[in-house]
This record gives C-alpha cells, structure tokens and sequence, in this order.
C-alpha cells in the first residue's frame, strides 16, 4: 500500500512537470508578451517586449497610419484573452499589403484589460508597427503592444503611449501643442512626437 502510494506522487510530480514545462513553453512561444505576471480584479498585469524603433523597422510587414473602424469579436484565449478590430489604412508608410482594410488584435476584452490599457475606439487614429499572425483571427498583431502604440492627435502630433525614448527626443514637441481633448491622454510615460519627423525618421531608416 505505502509502495503504491509512493508510485502515485511520483506519477503525480512528472505531470505536474509536464503540465508547467508546456504552459512555460506556449508563453515563450507567443510573440505579443514576454510572460504573465498577476492577474488583478478585471485586469491581467504581464510583462512584454518593449518596443525597439529600429528593430521594429525592420521586423513590421507593415507600418501604416490606420483608423480604428469597428470591433469585430472578442477571442477567450489562454492564458491572455484578445480582441480585433477592423481597421482603415490611412497612410502606407512601408509594406506589400495593398487592401484598404485590416484587422489588429489588441490584448485584453471588454472584461479584462491588459496592462491596464483602454481597449481602442471606432474614430481613433494610430501608428501602428505590424506582424503577420500566425495562429491568431486577425491579420497583424502590434509589435511592443501598447509600447508600440502612437496616437494621432491634433493632426500633426503623435502621442507615444508608453515607455518614452531618449532617441526620440529631437522630434518632441510641448504639450500645448496639443488640443484640450488630446491633453487627457497625456501622462508620465507618454511622448508627445511630432508626426511628420516622426514619419521621416521610418523612411530614413528604411533606406
């Protein structure tokens, strides 16, 4: 009976190995987050690879000016649920893909937000560093997440909506530049661009 016993937890602690070898490996694998961290009331709090300017450049199937159009379904996916939208291509900075419209996933769902990240609006206006999905329903993911995220304000600024970086200082601009309404997004980890510099900078190292 003991030798039974002994027989079942070792059985027990290889699954258990097993189980946690698969699950570390299916993150590893995922190219949106480096690694789930806690998952908070609502929230899921994970780490990701920051965003690389110039590594993006040059891993982005397409880098394009997009408009948020619409939300077209929510997808209940382990371990970080996701959601797609359908998007407007504005403005082609660097790609092959020749279609009008695309569809994005952003991490996170109408019940749990990732990184504590709002979840993007029809009407809303970005520059986006894309990759080709693999295994996801939508066309591109976002290289960096929400570090890779840049949104179109006033026109001709550009707010970078997390982690700024110094190799973007020259093309900063000041605050009052910007609309009342585009002034709520600002906070300590945004970076206020200016849009065409910006742009510029993408084509130059593409060149």
């Amino acid at each position: 009976m003991k030798k039974d016993f002994l027989t079942t937890s070792i059985l027990l602690l290889i699954i258990s190995f097993l189980v946690g070898c698969s699950s570390h490996e299916k993150t590893e694998m995922n190219p949106d987050y480096a690694g789930v961290g806690t998952e908070i009331p609502g929230g899921i709090d994970a780490r990701i690879v920051p965003f690389d300017f110039e590594e993006a450049v040059k891993d982005a199937d397409l880098i394009a000016e997009v408009e948020i159009k619409r939300l077209i379904k929510e997808v209940k996916e382990e371990p970080i649920p996701y959601t797609v939208f359908a998007t407007h291509i504005i403005q082609k900075i660097e790609g092959d893909d020749m279609r009008a419209e695309v569809t994005i996933r952003q991490n996170g769902d109408s019940e749990w937000r990732f990184n504590d990240n709002k979840m993007f609006k029809p009407g809303e206006k970005y520059v986006f560093f894309l990759k080709k999905t693999a295994a996801s329903e939508s066309d591109y993911w976002i290289l960096g997440e929400e570090t890779g995220m840049f949104q179109v304000a006033s026109d001709d600024y550009l707010i970078k909506l997390s982690d700024s970086l110094d190799e973007f200082a020259s093309l900063e601009a000041h605050p009052n530049d910007l609309q009342s309404n585009d002034k709520e997004i600002i906070n300590d980890v945004t970076q206020i661009l200016d849009k065409q510099s910006f742009i510029n900078k993408i084509k130059g190292e593409l060149k």
